[in-house]
């Protein structure tokens, strides 16, 4: 109420507070006395408060043994800083050192969400190439903890939990014939292997495209159900800096250029490694 700009409202208010108390028992004579110290303390417009605790330096600090002796050094020495008239004036009077609360064995022990304790065990579980359930892409996912080399049949293990609404992931496509294609996405994976869906679609209706995937399944009459896929990798968000699409294109190269899925031994038309200049 103190602080109210407007005098009416703020009057309104005083007495309104005033019968609360008259309510509740008080005496008439208390009331009126602290009626008129409220109506006394209020600040005229444009004038500014006296309080040089505001002009001081604040030194907050975490509260240890040590500090004490930090703080006695500080005011024991800050002459030495008010005798420079080359600074501000507001170090011309010592600062004001508060502390707050240095971690206690509750804080040690217990967490508001812990994610580091079960994030760990959760995610080596469902590490793998998993389906979601709930759309079509998942119908032409192969979900899987390992992948195999199209021609060696070596396996590899997925090191990472993709599904289709994972983004930035590099997948493997198979066809019927036993070819694989080794692509990458920024977007979810789901969006991506619906544009190869489209895309083979549009090579049964045009007769041709220039899509190497769509093409080879238009050439080879494949049908569209015999498209399958697996994500093979995933680039996660880092907390370091970094190009997260670059290294995505990094994976993609060396996926392409270790699964050999290069035409004519594979669907992917040629292989850069100008990412890694």
């Amino acid at each position: 109420m103190c602080n109210n700009s407007k005098d009416a409202t703020r009057e309104k208010q005083l007495l309104e507070m005033t019968d609360k108390f008259l309510e509740r028992g008080y005496k008439r004579s208390t009331l009126d006395k602290a009626l008129e110290e409220a109506r006394n303390s209020r600040v005229p417009d444009g004038e500014e408060t006296n309080n040089k605790a505001i002009q001081k330096l604040v030194f907050p600090t975490t509260h240890h043994q040590s500090t004490t002796l930090i703080s006695s050094t500080i005011r024991k020495n800050w002459r030495i800083l008010a005798a420079d008239d080359t600074l501000p004036k507001v170090f011309h009077e010592k600062p004001l050192i508060c502390y707050k609360r240095n971690k206690n064995l509750k804080d040690l022990l217990v967490h508001t969400d812990p994610t580091s304790s079960y994030m760990e065990h959760i995610t080596t579980q469902n590490r793998g190439c998993v389906r979601c359930l709930g759309c079509v892409t998942c119908g032409h996912m192969m979900p899987s903890k390992t992948f195999s080399h199209p021609h060696t049949n070596k396996q590899y293990l997925i090191k990472k939990t993709i599904t289709c609404k994972t983004t930035h992931v590099i997948y493997k496509l198979m066809c019927p014939c036993g070819l694989a294609y080794v692509g990458k996405t920024e977007t979810a994976l789901c969006e991506r292997i619906r544009g190869h869906r489209s895309s083979i679609r549009l090579a049964y209706r045009d007769g041709s495209s220039d899509k190497p995937v769509a093409k080879h399944f238009w050439e080879y009459k494949h049908p569209l159900s015999a498209l399958k896929f697996v994500a093979i990798d995933h680039i996660p968000l880092s907390n370091r800096a970094g190009d997260r699409g670059k290294i995505l294109l990094n994976r993609e190269t060396y996926w392409i250029y270790e699964l050999d899925t290069v035409s004519p031994k594979g669907l992917n038309e040629h292989i850069s490694f100008h990412s890694f200049l």
